[in-house]
């Protein structure tokens, strides 16, 4: 019985997130005139949201390129 309540309390909160994130990228591609501008505050609000979640010796850059082990690197 608890593990229901638990379970309905995480969709709860979860789906609020993904409700705040939505909005905020709503917003952003409403106001914004630039699809690049729109691009940049998306990631940034995401990268707000991992923030929270992740504990803090985990980092959450923005405009940034990924270097994998084999030296790859991303297009974006």
């Amino acid at each position: 019985m608890a593990r229901d309540a638990d379970r309905k309390f995480l969709n709860r909160y979860f789906r609020s997130v993904f409700n705040k994130l939505e909005a905020d990228a709503l917003l952003f591609n409403r106001r914004l005139p630039h699809e690049s501008l729109k691009g940049c505050e998306n990631e940034q609000a995401l990268a707000d949201v991992l923030r929270s979640f992740l504990p803090s010796k985990y980092g959450v850059e923005v405009n940034a390129l990924i270097i994998d082990r084999d030296g790859c690197v991303s297009r974006q």
